[in-house]
């Protein structure tokens, strides 16, 4: 097999193991259309690729794999539902870690077919990947990163509740503790069809030349199939942020499908990447409901050091699946999380500027019980 080194961005290199085929690199659904499937044991078609790392989703790659069926004659044994990728496992092993095989294994999710995606977090060090069917490898890549990426990426809202004119069910405020994230994206279950999308979607052709479902900045057109994207509104009035959604439901669980990035007087600043503390710890046992906007008391993290008469700017991401801490150390980057059945694909809000006025100030101020 012919060596290749590839140069990616973020000061990281991709190389092939020799034991398997390399992953196929890609930047839009028409190169993932175009690789030779691989027919499975198991009895599936997959096509596969791997992106670059984006400097503005976070310190993960995103591996796609668009299956279909071939009367398939069994479904993978039970493993670490974090190495689903349809009818594949996807396994990272980092030098620096030990044990990687300390997860508990789970049952597996019934397979259909579609485009799948997983996200496979990335840090500083030397990683290979393998990708194999239950029954052998198939594909393995070694990734090596000179550097931490950056994770521009936080949860928008914290648990504390506060009620105000407008949020009436106090249904939280703009987090002020702040530690880096990325949405969870899970290869449990599909995206969506990609043939389907092409029958259905008019702009169906050049939407595969310039990007995938995942590319940054999301286009909202991945998420309407009928060709009438409804991007996400977000507005600030009266101390209270809004985050609408015109033709679609969101997960009504604000601080687990919410990340946020901010800027502060035109200059992106990142959440601190928390080592190795766990602080993912926040309660799941609430009822799932879906919304059509959030809205939220008005606040921002501490670590912006803001004052009045500065220009802050705000991003908010709607990740379905949840949300997952980044943690850079010893052991692996920490994927936990909720874990939901498949929704709508993610979804990013438009960028809104403001000054920080003594009013905003009065807000972010008041006591948490809306006084």
């Amino acid at each position: 097999m012919r060596s290749i080194l590839l140069a990616l961005a973020l000061g990281f290199l991709v190389t092939p193991a020799f034991s398997a085929d390399p992953i196929p690199k890609i930047a839009n659904a028409a190169q993932l259309r175009a690789q030779t499937p691989i027919h499975l044991q198991t009895g599936w078609d997959v096509r596969l690729g791997m992106t670059d790392a984006d400097k503005d989703f976070g310190p993960f790659i995103l591996i796609y794999a668009d299956v279909q069926s071939k009367s398939p004659t069994e479904i993978p044994h039970n493993r670490n539902p974090q190495e689903w990728l349809g009818p594949l496992f996807v396994r990272s092993q980092w030098n620096d870690v030990k044990h990687a095989d300390d997860k508990a294994e789970a049952e597996r999710a019934e397979i259909k077919e579609g485009l799948y995606a997983l996200a496979v977090p990335i840090r500083k060090g030397t990683c290979t990947i393998t990708i194999d069917d239950g029954k052998k490898t198939l594909w393995e890549q070694k990734i090596t990163l000179d550097e931490m990426p950056p994770s521009p990426w936080q949860p928008f809202v914290g648990l504390t509740k506060i009620k105000t004119k407008k949020t009436a069910d106090g249904e939280g405020r703009a987090s002020e503790e702040a530690w880096a994230a990325i949405p969870k994206i899970e290869g449990s279950a599909p995206l969506m069809s990609l043939a389907g999308f092409a029958a259905e979607h008019p702009d169906a052709d050049t939407l595969f030349k310039n990007s995938l479902p995942l590319s940054m900045p999301l286009d909202a057109a991945w998420a309407s199939p009928k060709g009438k994207p409804a991007p996400l509104k977000l507005s600030l009035a009266d101390g209270v942020f809004t985050l609408s959604a015109d033709a679609r439901k969101m997960l009504d669980w604000p601080d687990q499908v919410l990340l946020a990035r901010w800027w502060v007087n035109g200059k992106a600043v990142f959440p601190e990447v928390n080592g190795n503390q766990t602080v993912l710890q926040q309660d799941m046992s609430r009822l799932i409901s879906e919304t059509a906007k959030f809205t939220i008391a008005f606040s921002y993290p501490e670590y912006l050091q803001a004052k009045e008469g500065d220009t802050l700017a705000l991003q908010v991401l709607y990740s379905p699946n949840g949300l997952a801490q980044v943690v850079n150390g010893e052991r692996d980057l920490l994927m936990s999380g909720i874990v939901m059945l498949n929704d709508n694909l993610p979804q990013l809000s438009n960028r809104l500027e403001f000054k920080l006025s003594k009013e905003l100030l009065a807000a972010r101020n008041k006591t948490m019980d809306g006084k």
